[in-house]
């Protein structure tokens, strides 16, 4: 099990939960991506949860840098006290050269950020075990 932390609405604190490592990624080749989790709210109020994918050089990487790309934009949507556990789920077909210079090994990382008006102090979003992420190459 993982923690997010809830972070105010113009903060941004994201987290990879699941790294998939795709060995020997030509440029040209295209993927079919598919991802799921589940995110608990255990709290009285709203969280939004927001998503998005990176290819980068390494697992666990979050942002866009030198070495990363972020392959998907953000997304949001919100886990209400009612719904509780919250699936954040996406598919996405790319191709892998409009993303990396060079083939290699390269890691696709599913990052989870969650935010509330209001909040800062210490509360997390829990992303129970059961998230899983597949590609496809073709």
């Amino acid at each position: 099990m993982t923690s997010v932390p809830i972070v105010g609405a113009g903060a941004f604190s994201p987290v990879s939960i699941i790294s998939l490592t795709i060995p020997g990624l030509a440029t040209t080749e295209r993927l079919a991506v598919g991802w799921q989790a589940s995110v608990t709210n255990q709290y009285s109020y709203n969280v939004g949860v927001g998503r998005y994918l990176t290819f980068a050089s390494q697992p666990q990487y979050t942002a866009a840098g030198a070495s990363s790309f972020w392959v998907t934009p953000a997304a949001m949507e919100n886990v209400t006290p009612d719904r509780h556990h919250g699936l954040v789920a996406g598919s996405t077909s790319i191709t892998a050269g409009d993303f990396i210079s060079y083939d290699g090994d390269w890691c696709l990382n599913l990052c989870i950020y969650a935010r509330a008006t209001g909040q800062g102090g210490s509360d997390s979003l829990i992303i129970d075990g059961n998230g899983w992420m597949t590609v496809h190459r073709f």
